[in-house]
């Protein structure tokens, strides 16, 4: 009897023993899941806050915001500290749905290159002869007929890369908003005419023949790859330039102006800044 009673003994403390093991085994298991889950979420905010540092670059100098998917965002705000060099921090963020959150913030310092705005020193320059008809039209600036136009020269990027990174891309129309880069690719053979009331800045490219008429208002660089008419009351507040023939014409209606100015050119330089650049610090925030 106090055999069987012994017995009955260790095996319960071997089952309390074998017990204790597997709820070790068991919860070391769960905390490695859990430590597992954690570094992998750590890992998917490091790449969004990489992410977003590659987007901050892109829209220098704007701040930047975007979710991936739900519960995968980065978050980038842009500090200017002179003008060739911002700092960009950002954090790239995965919600789970328990609630928990993974963080990671990168900081870097990036040296931007917008091309020289003494690249663009006439109001209006063509590749062929400008033709001027009536004497209600007023140029501020100098004239540079017959030039040597170079569009990789001027603008330090190619036309493809141009209209890769354009802000706005249209096809035969000109619509409001105008800004940053504004991209139109005209019909081979087809002229495109921009009227009415159209406002804007920064780089307007048109790539094909076109008729500005009506009332139009564009600060900055307006480059012409094609045949370029000017009629009605447009105002260039910067410089116009034309890869072809350009005619100058006031014979329909009102005024012409073309005003060189220096500074809506280094402004409108500035969209291109993020197309080159140098990351000259990088580091992980704490």
């Amino acid at each position: 009897m106090n055999k069987k009673g012994f017995a009955l003994v260790v095996s319960l403390l071997t089952v309390l023993a074998l017990s204790i093991l597997l709820a070790g085994f068991f919860l070391k298991s769960i905390n490695e899941k859990h430590l597992a889950e954690r570094y992998a979420n750590s890992i998917k905010a490091f790449w969004l806050a990489e992410a977003g540092i590659a987007e901050g670059i892109n829209n220098l100098p704007g701040n930047v915001s975007n979710c991936l998917q739900d519960g995968y965002c980065y978050s980038v705000l842009v500090v200017k500290l002179s003008d060739e060099y911002y700092q960009i921090n950002s954090i790239g963020t995965v919600s789970l749905a328990s609630g928990e959150k993974a963080e990671k913030e990168l900081q870097v310092i990036v040296k931007v290159n917008r091309p020289d705005s003494s690249n663009f020193s006439h109001a209006i320059e063509t590749t062929g002869e400008l033709q001027t008809r009536g004497r209600a039209y007023t140029i501020n600036g100098t004239i540079n007929e017959e030039a040597a136009l170079n569009f990789a020269d001027l603008f330090e990027c190619s036309k493809e890369e141009m209209e890769s990174a354009a802000t706005y891309l249209y096809d035969d129309v000109l619509p409001e908003p105008i800004n940053g880069i504004t991209w139109v690719n005209t019909t081979d053979g087809n002229e495109l005419t921009v009227a009415g009331n159209i406002q804007g800045s920064g780089i307007l490219v048109i790539a094909g023949d076109v008729h500005f008429s009506g009332t139009i208002d564009i600060d900055g660089i307006v480059y012409v790859i094609g045949k370029l008419r000017m009629s009605g009351t447009p105002t260039i507040n910067g410089a116009i330039l034309a890869e072809s023939q350009a005619e100058v014409d006031t014979r329909i209606v009102g005024h012409v102006t073309i005003n060189y100015n220096p500074d809506t050119i280094s402004s409108a330089l500035i969209s291109l800044q993020g197309m080159s650049s140098e990351v000259v610090s990088w580091q992980e925030a704490e």
